[in-house]
C-alpha cells in the first residue's frame, strides 16, 4: 500500500513538472552554425525578396525570429512579406485585411525594438519598402519620406555606415516612381549613381525608363500609371490610344468611310428570312464586364489593325501586346491619318535589315516603317534585333506614341484653323 501511495505521488509530481514545462516559453532555438544568426537570415531574406521569392524570404525571417523573437529587422522583414502576400491574386479580402493588419503591427514592433544604428537603418529601409508596397491613402509617400529622412540621419550620426548610403536613395526613387512623381524619382536615382555605392545598375535602368516617360509627357493619370508597367495588355493599349493619342479625333470620317468601301460584303449579307429578325452581334463577347469596355468598343469601331476581335468575336483584353502587333497598330494610325496607303507596301521586297525578322513576315513593312521614322527603336541596336515577340513596356509605348503624335502634327488641323 505504501509503495502504491509513493508511486502516485511521484506520478503527480512528474505530471506537474511536464505541465509547467508546456506552459513555459520554449525560448530561442540554439544556433546551429556561425551564419545561423538573425542578421544573416535577414540579409538572405532581403535577397530573396529581390528575386520575388516571397515564401522563401518569409522562411528566412522566421529563422531569424526563432533565434531572437524581438529582432527588429526580422520583424520588419515579416511585415513586408505579409504586405506582399496580401496582394496575391485570388486571396480572400478578409484574409488580405488580416495580413495587412498583422503587417502594420509587426512594423510598429520592429521600429520599437531596433537596437543600435545597424538595426535601426535596416528597419527604416524595410519600412520604406513596406509602406510603398501598400501605397494606401493620399499621404503614404509622406510616411515613406519620414523613414527616408530617419535613415539619412543615421548616416550623419554614424559615418562608418556610409557604404550603405545609396540604399535609402534607391528605395526613395522607387517610392516616387510609384507615386508618379517622376522628377523626384529621377533625382533620387541620380543620387544613387553619384554615390556609386551599390544599386547603380538598377538605378541606371530606372533612369533610362524615366527619361522615356518624361520625353513622352503622358497627358493623363492613366497614361502615367501605364508608364510604370512592364507589359501592356490589349485593353490598356485601347485606352492609351484613345486617351493619349485621341484616336477618335485623328481618324477622319473619310478615312473610316474609305475603309468601309474596301471591305468585301457578301450579296446575302443583309438578307433576312421572312419572320426572322436581324441578330445584333457584339463587337466582342469578352469585354462586357471590363472596366475599359468603352475605349475597347471605340477602337473596334475604328478597326485599328492589330486590335481587332477574332472571327469568334473575342478581343482577349488581358492578353499582352507584342512589338510586332504594336508596329501594326502604329502603322495603321499613320496610314489612316496621312491617307497615304502606299506606306503599307513601301518596304515589301526589300532585304530585311533585322536579324530576327524575315521580309515576308506579316509585320515586316510595319516594323520597317516605324523604325525608319524613329518612332520605334530596335530592341538590340548592336545585334540589329527588332524583337517582334517581346512585350511592349509602358514607357516605350508612351514614348513611341509621343513621337507618332509629333509626326502627325502637320496632318491634323488645330481647332482654330
Amino acid at each position: 500500500m505504501r509503495i502504491r501511495w509513493q508511486l502516485s505521488i511521484l506520478f503527480i509530481i512528474i505530471s506537474l513538472v511536464a505541465l509547467n514545462g508546456c506552459n513555459k516559453d520554449q525560448g530561442p532555438r540554439p544556433s546551429q552554425g556561425t551564419l545561423d544568426n538573425p542578421s544573416f537570415h535577414v540579409m538572405r531574406g532581403k535577397d530573396l525578396l529581390d528575386e520575388q521569392r516571397i515564401d522563401a524570404a518569409s522562411k528566412q525571417f522566421d529563422l531569424g525570429l526563432e533565434l531572437q523573437s524581438e529582432y527588429g529587422p526580422a520583424l520588419a522583414g515579416k511585415a513586408l512579406v505579409l504586405t506582399l502576400q496580401s496582394q496575391q491574386v485570388g486571396l480572400e479580402p478578409e484574409k488580405a485585411a488580416e495580413f495587412l493588419e498583422e503587417s502594420e503591427n509587426l512594423l510598429e514592433k520592429a521600429l520599437s525594438n531596433a537596437e543600435g544604428p545597424n538595426e535601426e537603418l535596416s528597419v527604416q529601409l524595410l519600412a520604406m519598402r513596406t509602406i510603398t508596397a501598400r501605397a494606401e491613402g493620399d499621404d503614404w509617400i509622406d510616411d515613406v519620406e519620414d523613414h527616408f529622412n530617419e535613415a539619412l540621419e543615421i548616416f550623419e550620426d554614424h559615418p562608418d555606415l556610409q557604404a550603405s548610403k545609396a540604399e535609402p536613395w534607391y528605395y526613395w526613387g522607387q517610392s516616387n516612381e510609384k507615386a508618379l512623381r517622376f522628377e523626384e524619382a529621377q533625382n533620387a536615382f541620380t543620387q544613387v549613381l553619384e554615390l556609386n555605392r551599390g544599386f547603380t545598375r538598377d538605378a541606371n535602368h530606372a533612369i533610362e525608363q524615366l527619361n522615356k516617360i518624361v520625353r513622352a509627357q503622358p497627358g493623363t493619370r492613366h497614361g502615367r500609371e501605364l508608364a510604370m508597367i512592364e507589359q501592356i495588355t490589349r485593353a490598356d493599349m485601347a485606352a492609351l490610344l484613345m486617351q493619349e493619342l485621341k484616336l477618335a479625333d485623328l481618324y477622319t470620317r473619310n478615312a473610316t468611310e474609305q475603309r468601309e468601301e474596301l471591305k468585301f460584303e457578301s450579296p446575302t449579307k443583309d438578307f433576312i428570312p421572312p419572320g426572322e429578325s436581324k441578330i445584333e452581334r457584339p463587337l466582342a463577347s469578352d469585354i462586357s464586364e471590363h472596366p475599359l469596355r468603352e475605349d475597347i468598343e471605340t477602337i473596334l469601331k475604328l478597326q485599328v489593325r492589330g486590335l481587332e476581335s477574332n472571327p469568334q468575336f473575342l478581343f482577349f483584353p488581358n492578353k499582352e501586346i507584342t512589338r510586332a502587333e504594336y508596329a501594326l497598330m502604329l502603322e495603321d494610325v499613320l496610314i489612316q491619318v496621312t491617307q497615304d496607303s502606299a506606306q503599307s507596301t513601301r518596304f515589301v521586297g526589300d532585304t530585311s535589315p533585322f536579324v530576327d525578322v524575315r521580309p515576308d513576315a506579316y509585320y515586316y513593312n510595319a516594323a520597317r516603317t516605324l523604325v525608319s521614322r524613329n518612332i520605334m527603336q530596335l530592341q538590340d541596336k548592336v545585334r540589329g534585333e527588332f524583337g517582334p515577340d517581346r512585350a511592349v513596356a509602358g514607357a516605350d509605348a508612351l514614348l513611341s506614341l509621343r513621337l507618332l503624335k509629333d509626326e502627325l502634327q502637320r496632318y491634323v488641323r488645330s481647332p482654330s484653323s
